[in-house]
């Protein structure tokens, strides 16, 4: 995805409806949903590629030129003649987002990566991290998570989306909100520990899930595993912009991972990291410094 910003000052009514007028300032792009994850791996000091469809548009070029310039491995693609680049345009008055602006266009959930195309990835795949940020875009069919999942030994990591978590059967860390708990275990869940273990523990045995990360707003998070739950609180912060901090969250848990630390410390960095982005404005990806200063504030050494 790609995620354009307008932002300027507001300090009238349009005479045409109650809506703020805004006086352009500034206008840029950034790296979002999956390649805004492989932006903070990044900015981590990790390489990474990134896969998934684009449009044979002007956005795409724009996305295609901000992977470059973060050297992301690109195996973005454009299915077909119809396809566009999702972009997400949030139009900002001072510090307040006035409107966002979705144009996309969501694939059917089929095989649009094709059958070759998934194997030949898959076997770059082997024995590494794979992180799959399900926007809900068409991309990550079952034949994709088929193939991620029960034809190659690769630790994947899912940030979910929709109503089908079949598809994600064998994962080794799945990762919804609390909301998108509610939605998949079709029942409203108090964000209290007790309540959250509970049911995270019925949807992790149901959907054959190694783990359950259950991020929690301004409560923190809660692994749910075979041994039972664990739950991270965060200390409250003002939020200036919570858009990406999943994407954050994911990322730091796939890099600590790959650097050799165990689950519970890779989700304790993790809830500190999520609490540092929703501090900073915009789309932002955590850097290397950053996420070293928190393993010395939470005393992680290796």
């Amino acid at each position: 995805m790609l995620d354009h910003y307008i932002r300027g000052g507001a300090s009238r009514l349009s005479p045409e409806a109650p809506v703020p007028v805004v006086h352009v300032q500034e206008e840029f792009h950034r790296l979002g949903g999956a390649a805004n994850v492989a932006k903070n791996i990044h900015a981590m000091n990790h390489p990474c590629g990134v896969v998934g469809f684009i449009g044979d548009d002007h956005n795409g070029t724009v996305l295609n030129k901000l992977l470059a310039q973060q050297s992301i491995e690109n195996h973005c693609f454009s299915p077909n003649a119809e396809a566009i680049t999702t972009t997400k345009t949030r139009v900002i008055a001072g510090h307040q987002q006035v409107v966002r602006v979705d144009n996309e266009k969501v694939l059917p959930d089929t095989n649009v990566l094709g059958t070759d195309t998934i194997k030949r990835l898959a076997d770059q795949f082997t024995g590494h991290y794979v992180l799959v940020s399900d926007y809900g875009k068409g991309v990550c069919s079952e034949s994709l998570m088929q193939v991620l999942l029960k034809d190659n030994n690769a630790k994947v990591l899912i940030d979910p989306k929709g109503l089908n978590w079949r598809k994600y059967s064998g994962a080794y860390l799945v990762k919804p909100n609390l909301k998108e708990l509610c939605i998949i275990a079709n029942t409203d869940i108090s964000n209290t520990d007790e309540a959250v273990a509970a049911v995270g523990a019925q949807v992790r045995t149901e959907y054959g899930f190694e783990h359950l990360l259950v991020t929690r707003g301004g409560k923190g998070m809660t692994l749910i595993s075979e041994g039972g739950a664990q739950h991270f609180t965060v200390e409250q912060i003002q939020v200036f912009d919570v858009s990406g901090a999943g994407d954050t969250v994911i990322a730091v848990l796939t890099v600590m991972l790959n650097d050799g630390y165990d689950l519970t410390t890779a989700v304790r960095v993790a809830n500190e990291a999520g609490r540092l982005v929703v501090s900073r404005p915009y789309t932002y990806a955590i850097t290397r410094e950053e996420l070293d200063v928190i393993k010395v504030a939470l005393n992680v050494g290796r």
